[in-house]
This record gives structure tokens, sequence and C-alpha cells, in this order.
């Protein structure tokens, strides 16, 4: 590697010789005077005179958002929410409303325990009369007409 700086160019900024050398002896002589601000030249920017006698800044008027809006647009969305939850109809399930396919197909397709059914039931409901129908002559062949095909008939 090339200790060399090939590719840096002059500053522009020189020092004079010896500069560094004398800098603290300088600077220990500028504290000890007392008034290191009084060695300072003239720096030639200066103010015109009563520049900051007369000088006033105007207060600017600061955007100001009022809450009372804020709080009575807030007040109104309240109630709308409020209208919309209370007043929309809903659309309530019911067994009336419910078609009797769709309670079969539910039956045979959901697979449920006896003790499932039964927790639904009461003992109250459950009577030895409900369980002793006997369909009149009607009714049976009615039955048998429905269910069974007429081959099954004519070999009875």
């Amino acid at each position: 590697m090339d200790k060399e700086f090939k590719h840096i160019k002059s500053s522009g900024f020189k020092v004079p010789k010896g500069y560094f050398e004398s800098l603290d002896d300088r600077l220990l002589d500028l504290t000890k005077t007392g008034s290191p601000l009084s060695s300072i030249p003239n720096t030639g920017f200066k103010a015109p005179e009563g520049y900051f006698e007369n000088f006033r800044i105007k207060p600017k008027k600061a955007k100001v958002i009022t809450l009372k809006r804020v709080l009575y647009i807030s007040g109104v969305a309240a109630v709308l929410a409020l209208l919309i939850t209370v007043f929309v109809p809903r659309n309530t399930l019911s067994f009336d409303s419910l078609e009797t396919a769709t309670i079969e197909t539910y039956l045979l397709e959901e697979s449920y325990q006896p003790s499932d059914i039964a927790s639904l039931l009461n003992e109250n409901e459950l009577t030895l009369e409900s369980f002793n129908l006997v369909p009149d002559e009607e009714q049976l062949e009615d039955y048998v007409i429905q269910n069974s095909s007429i081959e099954n008939l004519l070999d009875l």
C-alpha cells in the first residue's frame, strides 16, 4: 500500500510555521490577562445604532382547534352508533324458520349419542302412554303401500 497520498490535493488552507508549537503558551497568556475577548480584532459586522432598542417581535396568533367542535362531533357519532345498533332489524333464527329437510339432514349427517338427546328431554314429557301408540288399520295400510314395492306385496 502506498503511503503517499496521490489523490489528495491541497485544501488551500495553510498555517504559519511554528503556529501550533506556541499555541498553548499564547492561550495561557490570554487567560492570565483576564479579558481574552478584548484581544479579538473587530470582525467588521456591526448592528445599526439603536437597533435592539427599537426591535420588536410581533407575536403571531396561534392556530387553535376548539374542543367544542370536537366534542360536538364525537357526541353525534356516539348517538348515530347507538341508533344503528338499536334500531337495525336483526334476523333471528327460530325453529319455525327451519325447514324439516334441514333438520333431517343434520340428524342423518351428524354424529350424536343417545345421551345427547336424553339431556334435551324432560322426565315429565316421557310417559308410558306416549310409547303405546297403536295405529289404526288405515294408517297401517297407508304405511305398507308407501313403503313397499308391488313385487313384495304380491309375494305375500
